[in-house]
């Protein structure tokens, strides 16, 4: 029972932490070609409109609670429905729309402690994919792609995720190096290390002059399973099992 307890506390806390780290990356990857026009307007307008909304609610640091998180991004994702509402072809907006359910859902996360918010965080995510959906319907875009499949990864479609993103690897992105370092986390999160390894050298070498960040978050978790391996030696030739958790925090750190 005791070792169930162990288990299930080390599912959450990798479920979180890697959330948080992929809708971190997913948010700091610049869009390519005509999208990163307006990217960056979109994204002020958005760090404005959740700068007001705290202002409006007297809220001041980081969010304490699941109801500071869904008053911050419900105002904003708000904001963006509305100007999809009367220009439903709107990509800055549908951009937009589905980063900021991204962005809610990773921090409503770790304030998810019931089967409500966790499946309100579900919800988020499959709102992010229906947004980024409607993006690529008019537009298709490597960027949205990977984003819109990481929002399913998240979504518990851990499976169907992983096969789009090695067909993605394969095929259309194969020269995209967010999708390989994505594709590494992937397989890092599920404990595949070698294919995590190869994912990320795959990143480095595609995206050579850190264009996308992907040759730096890649370079960092290449370091964090080296630290990570090399602290199981030592901890096995203490008899002593390495816990995810263990892993995962050696990682953050």
């Amino acid at each position: 029972m005791a070792k169930k307890k162990q288990k299930t506390a080390r599912e959450r806390f990798t479920v979180i932490v890697v959330a948080i780290l992929a809708v971190l990356m997913v948010l700091s990857v610049l869009l390519p070609s005509l999208s990163s026009i307006f990217m960056a307007s979109a994204q002020k307008n958005a760090a404005s409109s959740a700068q007001a909304s705290a202002g409006a609610s007297g809220a001041s640091g980081a969010a304490k609670s699941l109801s500071d998180v869904d008053n911050k991004y419900g105002k904003l994702v708000e904001t963006y429905k509305a100007t999809l509402a009367s220009d439903a072809n709107n990509l800055a907006a549908l951009l937009n729309l589905g980063n900021s359910y991204m962005a809610w859902a990773g921090a409503a996360t770790s304030f998810a402690t019931d089967d409500a918010g966790k499946t309100q965080v579900t919800d988020l995510y499959k709102q992010a994919m229906d947004a980024y959906d409607k993006y690529l319907a008019l537009n298709d875009s490597a960027d949205v792609r990977v984003r819109r499949t990481m929002a399913q990864y998240y979504s518990g479609d851990t499976d169907g995720a992983l096969a789009a993103m090695e067909s993605y690897t394969a095929g259309a992105g194969k020269e995209y190096g967010p999708a390989w370092a994505y594709l590494g986390l992937m397989y890092q999160t599920a404990g595949t290390t070698d294919k995590a390894k190869a994912a990320y050298n795959s990143a480095i070498s595609i995206d050579a002059n850190n264009t996308y960040g992907a040759k730096a978050f890649a370079q960092n978790q290449l370091a964090s399973l080296e630290n990570a391996s090399a602290n199981k030696q030592i901890t096995n030739s203490n008899t002593t099992n390495q816990s995810l958790q263990s892993l995962l925090g050696s990682s953050s750190q």
